[in-house]
This record gives C-alpha cells, sequence and structure tokens, in this order.
C-alpha cells in the first residue's frame, strides 16, 4: 500500500507539471458542446438532440487522455530514465500501470463533472439523477475500454511518429465515430464503415441506454473485443520486443 501511495503521489505531481494541457483536454469538449448547441430550442426533439450531444462530447473528452495523456506520460518515464530505476525496486510493474491508468481515471471523472455541470447548469438539460448517474458508469466504462491503446501507443520508439498517430487516431476516430457530424451525413458505404468504429460504439453505448433503458447492448460487446484485440497486441509486442532484446 506504501507502494502504491507513493506512486500516485509521483503520479500527482507530474499532474501538476502538465496542468495546462490536462486543463485543455477537460474544458475544450465542454466549449465544443456550448458552441455546437447554440441556436437548439426547447422542443422535446430538440432536447433529445442536445441530451444525445453532450455525452457525445463527454465520450470525446476521453480521448486525448487515451491517445496523448497516458501514452506521453509512459514515453516520458521511459526517457528519464525512471521506468529503468523502478524496474530495479522491488515495486511490482502491474502497480505502476495501475497508478497510470487510475491517474487517467480520475481525469476523466473530473471531465465527467465538469461536462454535465456545463450541460445541465448552462444548456438546461435536465435528467433524472439515477441517469446522470448510470450514464457516468458506461462512459467511464467505455473510457476504459480505450486506455488499451494508450498502451499500446507508448510502445512506439519514435516520439513523433507516436504523435502522429496518436493525432491521426484522435481525428480520425473522432470524425469517422460521428462526434462531430451526424453519420447521416456521410455516404452510405461509409457510415457502413462508421459503426464499426470504437468511438462510434463509445457515444452509442450512453445514448442508446437514455433512449431505450438498455445497459447491456451491441455497443458494450464491441467495446470489449476492441479493449481485448488491443491488448493481444500489446502483448504480443511485448512479447516480440522482450525476443528482440535478448
Amino acid at each position: 500500500m506504501t507502494m502504491f501511495k507513493a506512486l500516485m503521489w509521483n503520479e500527482w505531481l507530474l499532474t501538476k507539471r502538465g496542468l495546462t494541457s490536462l486543463v485543455m483536454a477537460i474544458a475544450l469538449p465542454s466549449c465544443f458542446f456550448l458552441f455546437f448547441s447554440q441556436g437548439v430550442g426547447t422542443s422535446p426533439a430538440e432536447q433529445t438532440v442536445l441530451r444525445d450531444y453532450l455525452m457525445t462530447m463527454t465520450a470525446f473528452a476521453s480521448l486525448s487522455l487515451a491517445f496523448f495523456t497516458l501514452p506521453f506520460s509512459l514515453v516520458e518515464d521511459r526517457k528519464t530514465n525512471r521506468l529503468r530505476l523502478l524496474k530495479h525496486t522491488p515495486v511490482p510493474m502491474p502497480l505502476y500501470y495501475l497508478a497510470k491508468m487510475l491517474r487517467i481515471v480520475l481525469f476523466y471523472l473530473v471531465a465527467i463533472v465538469v461536462s454535465f455541470s456545463v450541460g445541465h447548469f448552462v444548456r438546461g438539460v435536465n435528467l433524472p439523477m439515477s441517469e446522470w448517474l448510470m450514464s457516468a458508469v458506461l462512459l467511464m466504462f467505455a473510457m476504459l475500454c480505450f486506455l488499451p491503446f494508450g498502451l499500446l501507443l507508448s510502445t512506439i520508439k519514435s516520439s513523433e511518429t507516436m504523435s502522429a498517430v496518436g493525432n491521426l487516431l484522435y481525428i480520425g476516430l473522432a470524425m469517422l465515430g460521428g462526434m462531430w457530424m451526424p453519420l447521416t451525413m456521410f455516404p452510405d458505404w461509409l457510415q457502413a464503415v462508421s459503426k464499426c468504429t470504437p468511438t462510434y460504439h463509445f457515444y452509442h453505448l450512453v445514448t442508446s441506454y437514455l433512449k431505450n433503458g438498455t445497459i447491456i447492448n451491441t455497443s458494450f460487446f464491441v467495446l470489449i473485443a476492441y479493449a481485448l484485440a488491443a491488448l493481444l497486441l500489446l502483448f504480443w509486442t511485448s512479447q516480440k520486443k522482450e525476443f528482440g532484446d535478448r
């Protein structure tokens, strides 16, 4: 327990050092929501659109944490030799990665609270408390399914390449998954592709719950499948690297 507290304290120090980028990652989706939700009326249909867009932008907030904050934090530890030093201490490596991911989880929890507060107090999105809480749980679950992608990105040796791939995933998946524009604006063949992306299933998991009241649906299992695929690829990459270092 003492080791884990020390690891979390170090994560807190790293957070203080990169506070500006963290604030941007949390605030930017809320700013997008406020900008694009201007002029939405008060009719039930328009309020449903507003609610769904709030959930979409809250889902979007997790992408920068998964594709940038997590992998760059791991790469920084490698560059500063902190990771190498930790390997020569009694600290178990799974505990180290747990601390890293817990930091991201806490960041995203703050992002959810901020986005939901903006949606409710500024744009008047009203939901029963049970639906606010379940939406937060589903968003958190979906975000956890994206963390393996961040771990996988951190295995790229070149920081420039990792940044380029991270940006491609960040922007490409957000656009292709329908987070920035309705899928109906895409041609039919691109809509079919979009519905296979993890980002589509990310926000669809929550919006379908709010619409139908179902928690376990197709998107739930698709996200788990993507997470498992990323973990398997991460394991294969790690084994290949370890074999090559021998």
